[in-house]
């Protein structure tokens, strides 16, 4: 792992050091958990609410949040022991924080925040099935691994690992979706014969 903060650097250093008074303001929340309000409830108000297998996609939703969180912060993070670039001793100082933020924990491969934006991203789209959706949902995870970049918490591998894994755990609780809603919750009617 350490072999890949050598090619990384200079790009992690560039993305964290381009610091202005509108980016900050506009990166900043992604480090919160208010950020993730409307990303949820829009879906569900505006294309959920009304389908027959709203309980399964619900469930979904679910599932994919506590599988990421589950993949990225109890599994990676402990086997590949990465320090975060604030607790990485060769990149400690150079690391440029905004309002002296500082991620939680000591190990940041992969990027927990990454893999649950991908995750609910790839999911969702996939459970909408509409474009406009589909682009502001992966434009607003794309903000969110960079945001990770750029408040220091995460190096750039960091970050492309958490876009693969959740987009990769998306698709399998989507998969996982339409196999239980056709088996389990799409009522069949008895065939003549």
């Amino acid at each position: 792992m350490e072999e890949l903060l050598a090619y990384e650097h200079d790009l992690f250093t560039w993305i964290n050091s381009t610091h202005t008074p509108l980016t900050d303001a506009l990166l900043w929340p992604f480090s919160g958990t208010l950020i993730w309000c409307p990303v949820v409830l829009v879906p569900f108000w505006f294309y959920l609410r009304k389908r027959p297998d709203r309980l399964p996609a619900s469930l979904s939703i679910g599932l994919i949040i506590l599988l990421c969180s589950i993949v990225s912060d109890l599994v990676f993070k402990p086997l590949f022991s990465r320090f975060r670039p604030t607790m990485h001793p060769l990149y400690l100082e150079q690391v440029r924080l905004l309002k002296e933020y500082t991620a939680n924990g000591l190990y940041g491969f992969i990027s927990g925040h990454t893999t649950n934006a991908f995750g609910f991203a790839m999911l969702s789209s996939l459970l909408i099935g509409k474009r406009p959706y589909t682009i502001g949902i992966f434009v607003w995870a794309l903000a969110m691994g960079y945001s990770r970049i750029y408040l220091g918490a995460h190096f750039v591998s960091d970050v492309w690992a958490g876009m693969i894994m959740g987009s990769l755990l998306g698709v399998l609780v989507f998969l996982l979706y339409r196999w239980a809603t056709q088996r389990y919750f799409i009522s069949h009617t008895p065939t003549e014969g």
